[in-house]
């Protein structure tokens, strides 16, 4: 997550602006320069040109910065995907056919001088996608050191793409045909500064005690700055034209707060939800309230809870669904930045009984989901130093009800983005059932009897490697039916190699005695060995992902 330090944080306290309303015109005299802070960066389709330019006029590898008391020469770099030495914090929306998903980048690590935000988008249903298609970024003529960071899509309740992202302000781009059946149709208004405040989180919509279609955003805050411990709502009745302070509700860990990142849910009954994250895992990591009254009152924070409300220290995020039930996206421990899950309650968030997993490996974080139509789109990055990866995951809520990617159009840890050398593993070549059922008594060791200790495996560039291992059965319970995932433990793998699409698992059904006995008889069936690995990598939804 950002952390400002030195000249940063003296543009947050020096540089206070009045807002403006959202779609006030520019004065007809209005030329920006190019070198301030309240000036909107430049918002451009990605063209060849655009790509092989510099991020900025200083990243020719030749001219020295100075940026929080350290002088450098950064390197060389353009806007070519090759070139980003990081990237990570996506978001993610859907316009009609089409997936919308952005993150930032730029410079040697966040924040940097040279971060710029990158838009991409996907017309096949999260399959593939064309990045960068947009580049934000401010030219920072005068080299004040003007960043681009932590953005947000969200879609307003009448349809409308919006992009958030902090400049020193909150500002904000409106998008106009988003989901033009030709994308170079889309159009969007100029930049404009929404208020002060800070976030990393999108808005809510809500419909407030006047029956009133009410926007929120809630604001950062750290210790040490002007409200410390204190999170504050802002709201606005008129589409985000103009913003007011509505409440405020003091922290009850302030010494774990340090990038809140808080966000609000409406429930189905219109009480409030919000959430804040807390460092390290303190006290669980998530700290929650409630308000009865639309947000002009909060209850006191509660913290120690249970999961799904906890946390390493890091981003989640939570929505309500189509369907009235409520989508939480999260981290399953409080320890690390691994394993998130999708989480679904279907009564307002008293219990989540339901889950999936969306990434089990360690260096993942910040996701962000979108639901429309009853699929929903997470997003996260991995290793945003590293393998420098974006993904997607599209599921159900039956998908999440199930703990597996069962529906027709769920898509299992699609590619958006990887700019790191590592290789994913594409195909398994040595047959073996990549789906087993057995009735329930059947123990672990029987079924890892059943299954080979050296795979061969090809990677995304075609080339054969033979790994030897074993397999782990972490949670399994031989006497509970339903179903397991047994993931093949790798002795030694070769460097840039990874399993990214968990291709080297396969799923366990364990039934009752008088229960399936079809699908039992189905895993003996005769069916040849090529057809069955068809099957099986459909079941996984491999094959449609490649």
């Amino acid at each position: 997550m950002l952390a400002m330090t030195g000249s940063m944080m003296n543009v947050w306290n020096t540089h206070t602006i009045k807002a403006k309303p959202f779609f006030a015109p520019l004065p007809e005299d209005y030329t920006s320069s190019g070198k301030e802070w309240n000036e909107p960066s430049t918002v451009r389709i990605a063209t060849d040109e655009l790509i092989n330019s510099l991020v900025d006029h200083r990243a020719d590898g030749k001219t020295e910065i100075t940026y929080s008391g350290k002088t450098y020469i950064p390197k060389l770099e353009t806007y070519k995907p090759s070139d980003r030495t990081w990237q990570g914090l996506p978001s993610v929306v859907k316009t009609g056919n089409r997936i919308w998903v952005c993150w930032y980048t730029g410079g040697l690590k966040e924040p940097d001088p040279f971060n710029y935000v990158v838009m991409a988008y996907s017309d096949d249903g999260g399959k593939t996608f064309i990045e960068p298609y947009i580049i934000i970024d401010h030219p920072d003529l005068d080299g004040k050191n003007i960043m681009n960071v932590v953005p947000n899509l969200w879609i307003d309740p009448d349809g409308n793409m919006w992009l958030f992202y902090l400049q020193s302000y909150l500002w904000g781009v409106k998008f106009i045909n988003a989901d033009a059946q030709d994308v170079k149709d889309m159009t969007w208004q100029e930049p404009r500064i929404i208020g002060s405040f800070k976030t990393n989180q999108p808005p809510v919509a809500i419909i407030n005690q006047d029956g009133q279609e009410e926007w929120l955003f809630t604001s950062e805050t750290r210790i040490g700055e002007s409200h410390p411990g204190e999170t504050r709502i802002y709201s606005s009745l008129d589409k985000g034209l103009t913003w007011i302070k509505k409440s405020s509700i003091t922290s009850s860990a302030n010494a774990a707060r340090r990038w809140p990142e808080s966000q609000i849910v409406q429930t189905s009954t219109g009480k409030l939800i919000l959430l804040s994250r807390l460092e390290n895992g303190t006290v669980g990591g998530v700290e929650m309230a409630y308000s009865d009254d639309y947000g002009a009152t909060w209850s006191v924070y509660q913290n120690n809870l249970d999961k799904p409300y906890i946390g390493p220290g890091s981003k989640f995020f939570i929505c309500k669904l189509s369907s009235g039930n409520l989508l939480m996206v999260n981290h399953d421990t409080s320890s690390s930045r691994s394993d998130i899950r999708a989480y679904l309650s279907t009564d307002d968030g008293n219990t989540w009984p339901y889950s999936i997993s969306i990434d089990k490996r360690d260096d993942v974080s910040y996701p962000s989901a979108y639901e429309t139509d009853g699929n929903i789109y997470v997003v996260w990055d991995k290793g945003r130093y590293i393998e420098k990866e974006i993904r997607l995951s599209v599921m159900t809520e039956d998908d999440i009800k199930a703990g597996q990617y069962v529906s027709d159009v769920s898509i299992y840890k699609s590619i958006i983005s990887k700019t790191g050398n590592y290789l994913d593993i594409v195909s398994v070549n040595n047959a073996f059932n990549r789906t087993i059922t057995e009735k329930v008594g059947t123990t672990s060791s029987s079924i890892r009897a059943q299954l080979p200790t050296e795979i061969v495996v090809t990677d995304e560039q075609g080339i054969e490697h033979t790994l030897n291992g074993s397999w782990s059965s972490k949670g399994y319970k031989q006497d509970i039916a339903g179903y397991y995932i047994f993931e093949f433990i790798v002795d030694s793998m070769p460097l840039y190699l990874q399993d990214g699409k968990d291709i080297l698992s396969i799923r366990v059904q364990l039934v009752k005695e008088d229960d399936n006995k079809q699908a039992k008889k189905g895993c003996k069936s005769s069916i040849s060995t090529a057809s069955f690995m068809v099957l099986t990598l459909l079941l996984f939804g491999f094959i449609k992902n490649k």
